[in-house]
């Protein structure tokens, strides 16, 4: 996946980044309390597999292309045990996914920055580490907090 978000980035002349999933974002609470939180989450987690359905395009920064995820109730049960954990109160849709361009750029745009471009199969991905970042400013400028092994 490295591959395609670094052809993406290149060809749509905007930031790469590494691929992952965000399961919460925009915390707003002290770092230490984070991290300790997040210790105690993932305690007990297990690697597991994300299987992936589709590409979008929507006009957001970081959903300009992604890649849907197939319906999962462990990961939304996952979503939900982490709300709860992080005691973070949303209406927003949880929409898993994994992003291939963060850009302002025009659907047409997007579309034409896909065009050849092969996905691959199989369509899924291994969850096998969680990882905290402090998202300050753009990707290039974002820091790795805390990186924990599941399992």
């Amino acid at each position: 996946m490295q591959n395609l978000i670094s052809k993406l980035s290149e060809r749509g002349e905007t930031p790469e980044f590494s691929p992952h999933i965000t399961l919460l974002g925009q915390l707003q609470q002290e770092v230490g309390w984070i991290k300790t939180k997040l210790v105690e989450f993932t305690q007990d987690l297990e690697p597991f597999q994300l299987s992936f359905s589709h590409v979008g395009m929507f006009d957001q920064y970081f959903r300009s292309i992604i890649m849907h995820t197939h319906p999962n109730p462990s990961f939304e049960h996952l979503y939900s045990s982490a709300l709860e954990q992080f005691e973070v109160k949303t209406n927003d849709v949880f929409v898993p996914h994994l992003s291939l361009l963060y850009s302002h750029h025009k659907l047409a745009y997007k579309r034409q920055l896909m065009e050849g471009l092969a996905i691959g199969s199989p369509l899924y991905m291994t969850i096998k580490e969680v990882v905290l970042v402090e998202t300050i400013g753009g990707p290039d400028q974002w820091q790795e907090i805390l990186r924990i092994q599941l399992g």
